[in-house]
């Protein structure tokens, strides 16, 4: 993650940009498009790590996130159920972070939406130090101006935080903005004054912000300098008017590469199509890299089979005709296949019992830390997957014959990650054999 802000030069955590959460308790309702829902958890992810007890949840509708820990919200007299209370306190007190509201197939929704006053919010306020409430709907663009109806922000909150996707620039608001037909004096194509205006406009994003709330605005997707430069044009407008304004890239461009190519010279046929609990390994693999929160996905595969199971799902296929040359040839063609990436997380497809959530808690943790690699471990032995950032591209780009990375990581611990798993996640399997 990186932030910028006029005159400040930049920073790596999103705690930084909000300090006044380090004491007190505080609602915190994320308005706008372009990276609601990815802003909160990075923020409840950060909060946690200080000891802060976190709630997530919202007034309208959200993502539902796998492996997060969820209380489903019920209701009597009006609020939320003293059984729901119970559990999410009881929560809370083991791991510091909770979601809840109502499940609603793959979203989920707000607990009492014809409540127009959103006084359940005031009872998880009670319970935690930070509640942050995804408070509006963008359908996944990146600009949005608000209904009449919209946003939903709680009187109760004390922080109202816009979020604009910095991807609009140079597009008319017919082919990025939600609702784009509600923009006053609407631009031909976006530009960093159009955001600046939006941001302050009432009838805007600054839409539903009641005196006492403090107010700031995040231009998120800030991908390349171009972008961070018109964010920081913007937030420099909004800040000689008072209204503090930052430049965000939430998430560092992650490029996975499932190596895939190897010979299986010691499984005697190829294992990577060897059924395991009715699956074939291959396919389990990319099952795992479709789940990663990551910016792109390769697989490196000697095999038509593998590569047709990769185009399938969405996964870019590169063949290496000449694995005999070892997994360092693997390992440079799905780097050349990302050049782009911040970094490249290297997964093998022979670890049928990896789980997803364990691999992007890796990711997360890299994002998180200023050190450039990060590695899967269990009990201080390292395994895969491992990371690179892109500081060590020609150190891996020089590697020859059957070398991988680890070598370089292992020289450089005090650059290194290290998050720790079970054991049995990190076996590879060479021999035919049953689970663990």
């Amino acid at each position: 993650m990186r932030y910028w802000k006029p005159d400040h030069g930049q920073g790596e955590r999103i705690l930084e940009l909000f300090p006044q959460f380090m004491g007190g308790r505080h609602v915190v309702s994320v308005t706008g498009a372009g990276g609601k829902t990815s802003l909160i958890w990075r923020l409840a992810g950060e909060l946690r790590e200080t000891g802060r007890r976190v709630i997530v949840t919202t007034t309208t509708h959200m993502a539902w996130e796998d492996g997060r820990d969820w209380v489903e919200a019920r209701t009597e007299n009006g609020g939320l159920a003293g059984e729901t209370l119970e559990q999410i306190g009881g929560l809370l007190a083991r791991n510091r972070c909770v979601f809840t509201g109502r499940r609603a197939g793959e979203k989920i929704a707000g607990v009492l939406p014809e409540d127009g006053d959103c006084r359940w919010v005031e009872q998880l306020s009670a319970l935690a130090d930070v509640v942050l409430v995804e408070a509006d709907g963008s359908r996944r663009h990146p600009v949005k101006v608000p209904a009449p109806w919209e946003p939903v922000i709680p009187p109760c909150t004390t922080l109202v935080a816009a979020v604009a996707g910095l991807s609009c620039l140079g597009q008319s608001p017919q082919a990025c903005c939600h609702r784009a037909e509600l923009w006053r004096q609407a631009p031909e194509s976006i530009e960093a004054t159009d955001l600046a205006a939006l941001a302050a406009d009432e009838g805007g994003m600054r839409k539903g912000v009641l005196p006492g709330m403090d107010y700031v605005v995040i231009f998120n997707q800030a991908d390349g300098e171009a972008q961070v430069q018109a964010g920081l044009t913007a937030a420099a407008m909004l800040a000689q008017n008072g209204t503090e304004a930052a430049v965000v890239r939430l998430w560092d461009r992650v490029g996975a590469i499932l190596l895939a190519a190897g010979r299986s010279s010691r499984f005697g046929e190829n294992k990577l199509l060897y059924p395991v609990e009715q699956t074939p390994m291959a396919e389990r693999a990319m099952e795992l890299l479709t789940r990663l929160p990551v910016w792109k996905r390769v697989a490196v595969t000697g095999y038509e089979e593998v590569a047709a199971m990769a185009a399938q799902r969405g996964i870019l296929p590169v063949i290496n005709s000449h694995p005999e040359e070892g997994i360092s040839r693997s390992l440079q063609m799905g780097m050349q296949a990302l050049p782009q990436a911040d970094g490249w997380l290297f997964l093998v497809a022979d670890q049928p019992w990896l789980r997803a959530e364990s691999v992007s808690r890796l990711i997360w943790r890299w994002q998180q830390s200023p050190r450039n690699l990060a590695a899967l471990c269990s009990g201080g032995q390292i395994g895969n997957p491992v990371i690179f950032s892109s500081a060590y591209a020609s150190r891996l780009l020089s590697l020859s014959g059957d070398k991988g990375g680890k070598k370089i990581l292992r020289n450089h611990l005090e650059d290194t990650v290290l998050v720790e798993t079970e054991a049995c996640q990190l076996r590879d399997l060479d021999v035919r054999e049953g689970k663990p």
